[in-house]
């Protein structure tokens, strides 16, 4: 198996915490997400966020968009806090 961004992406939806770090652990690719900071952070999930940023895991598009969001709602402040 070779992990890929959507394969992180779709466990990170699913809240799939032993395959996230399954994939995480697996050597030999590129971490990234494409919408996996968004997701997490959207639905409070402050363990999926840092267990992403614990493994190098980067989109510094979907920080953003996410730091965007979740401060114009004023929801999950720990997570604001953990991505800036």
């Amino acid at each position: 198996i070779k992990p890929n961004a959507e394969m992180l992406d779709r466990a990170i939806q699913d809240e799939n915490l032993p395959f996230i770090q399954f994939l995480l652990e697996t050597p030999g690719w590129y971490k990234s997400t494409k919408s996996g900071f968004s997701d997490a952070a959207y639905r409070g999930r402050l363990d999926i966020i840092e267990l992403l940023l614990a493994n190098g895991v980067r989109n510094e598009v979907n920080c953003a968009e996410a730091l965007s969001s979740l401060a114009y709602s004023g929801s999950h402040p720990q997570i604001i806090a953990k991505l800036m």
